[in-house]
């Protein structure tokens, strides 16, 4: 499992959230099953509120659906919320402060007053209340971070679930009836995704590979389905990264393969490690 532990600099240097998040740092780093990393993370949990830096993050995260956890370290209690929507000067960053909570895929609370200000407020549903060991001796750290660990690994389960599911519906929804064309255009939306996420499997490259030059079928058809859903930019690209980075040859292209920029950024995407 990869993780991103997602704090500003002022959210570290407060005593008690700093060091909240310094024993998950020092837990996870120990932990077989975990890999800490900023680069291409399974999910993220983000720690802090009313911050603009930390807002815009999130929206990133979004952007990129990457799931993320959020941790407003009790910045959602009911006053906190009040006074930053009674202030003109503060409408940008609270507007910011609701979008990040509600695109959450999980909020974290750490006391009962928080969780009943959040239900209240209904920004988001998805909440999960586990206390903060630093705060008191109900729970251990370890406690905590394996609790931690149980919710990053439902959320990433569920979001692959869902990414599964949403390209299999636009498969199921083609007006094609060979089985090879569907095989390769859910393969090809499969590494889209991965690429507006910034991670290209180079086994998912590999695979495609193989079936384009295992497979029998219509390349007319299949450039004709391409052209139809607007996937045939991105799929002569991507024939382009299977022929210089994967087994793909020549006499197995369905396009024209196309070398550009985009070309080269898709590249610069690959990663050799599994999901």
């Amino acid at each position: 499992m990869r993780i991103q532990l997602y704090a500003s600099d002022k959210t570290r240097n407060d005593e008690i959230s700093g060091q909240l998040i310094s024993a998950l740092e020092r837990l996870y780093q120990g932990h077989s099953d975990v890999l800490l990393t900023d680069e291409n993370p399974d999910i993220v949990h983000v720690f802090g509120a009313w911050e603009h830096e930390t807002a815009k993050f999130a929206s990133f995260l979004y952007r990129k659906t990457i799931p993320y956890v959020y941790s407003p370290l009790g910045g959602l209690l009911p006053w906190k919320v009040k006074r930053s929507s009674m202030e003109d000067h503060q409408l940008v960053l609270f507007t910011a402060q609701k979008r990040m909570t509600a695109q959450a895929s999980m909020v974290h609370v750490c006391g009962k007053l928080e969780k009943q200000s959040l239900e209240e407020s209904k920004w988001n549903k998805a909440i999960i209340f586990i206390k903060n060991p630093v705060i008191t001796n109900v729970i251990t750290e370890e406690q905590m971070a394996e609790e931690m660990l149980k919710t990053y690994g439902e959320i990433i389960a569920s979001y692959h679930f869902k990414v599964h599911e949403e390209i299999q519906n636009k498969v199921n929804n083609l007006e094609e009836e060979d089985e090879n064309i569907r095989l390769i255009y859910g393969k090809i939306l499969a590494i889209q995704h991965q690429y507006n996420r910034g991670n290209v499997m180079q086994e998912s490259l590999d695979e495609l590979s193989h079936i384009m030059t295992a497979a029998e079928y219509d390349e007319d058809a299949m450039e004709a389905l391409l052209q139809k859903h607007r996937l045939d930019l991105f799929a002569a690209r991507l024939e382009q990264v299977l022929l210089d980075n994967s087994t793909l040859t020549e006499g197995f292209t369905t396009l024209p393969p196309r070398q550009d920029k985009v070309t080269d950024l898709i590249k610069n995407s690959i990663t050799h490690y599994q999901q």
